[in-house]
């Protein structure tokens, strides 16, 4: 019998030697491999391009507003005529805060929509044709709930922790002579073409519109609220006219 002969080249081969489940089981560890690195990387940069609503995020959780409900005592914004020296009323400019979520930003009043994105730079959008505030009827306001690191403006995550909102917490709105208090009534997602949420209303209520999931402007997250105090002297004469939601972002 001739004795076969092995040098070291062919015992490596030998030992190299891969079963088809071996290659299938090291095809998977590659791919998963890949798959946590590009995963990884994604988380990066998303966190790169929103960490301003990410960190707002993350604050809230660890160490969450601590806040009281806000009591208002509006001016009776009648003249008193037989006051001989009456208090002048204030003079606010238009704003939005909201105790529970820490938010206090001025609001564009009067936005028309294809005005709306460059307008958020500078705090959140009342859109044009819904109510103002001392109107009864729907006053509808945007803002970002996240936006890119290099855009412009300091308001680019301003509605990020709207999703934080419950049944009766407060939104106020200062504006003219008059606090406008609102509390929540409601939250729901809505499709970007879902236009009810703007529509006139014979009750005055408030609703807040951005962009979700975060990150994203896939849907809309609003929040829905009723007047509570603030005396109001008109009528919302219009409905918005759009094709579709503004996407705030």
């Amino acid at each position: 019998m001739k004795q076969v002969e092995l040098n070291e080249q062919d015992i490596k081969k030998l030992f190299k030697s891969e079963t088809p489940s071996a290659r299938f089981l090291r095809a998977i560890q590659k791919i998963t491999k890949n798959l946590i690195y590009f995963g990884c990387l994604y988380l990066i940069f998303f966190y790169i391009i929103n960490f301003s609503a990410i960190n707002k995020q993350l604050a809230f959780w660890l160490n969450p507003p601590k806040f009281e409900p806000v009591v208002v005592n509006n001016p009776d914004p009648t003249p008193n005529l037989s006051d001989p020296d009456p208090e002048p009323l204030p003079n606010y400019s238009p704003r939005i805060q909201i105790p529970r979520v820490a938010i206090d930003a001025p609001i564009v009043m009067n936005v028309t929509a294809p005005r709306v994105v460059p307008e958020l730079s500078k705090g959140v959008a009342h859109l044009y044709d819904s109510a103002l505030p001392d109107q009864r009827g729907n006053t509808v306001i945007f803002g970002h709930s996240s936006n890119y690191t290099w855009s412009r403006g300091s308001y680019k995550s301003v509605f990020t922790l709207l999703t934080k909102l419950k049944a009766g917490d407060q939104i106020i709105l200062p504006y003219k002579s008059q606090k406008y208090v609102y509390e929540v009534t409601g939250t729901k997602v809505i499709s970007p073409y879902d236009l009810s949420v703007l529509k006139k209303t014979d009750d005055p209520i408030l609703t807040l519109i951005t962009c979700y999931p975060l990150g994203t402007s896939q849907k809309r997250w609003v929040v829905i609220a009723k007047l509570v105090n603030g005396e109001q002297t008109g009528v919302q004469p219009n409905d918005p006219l759009l094709s579709e939601v503004p996407t705030p972002r």
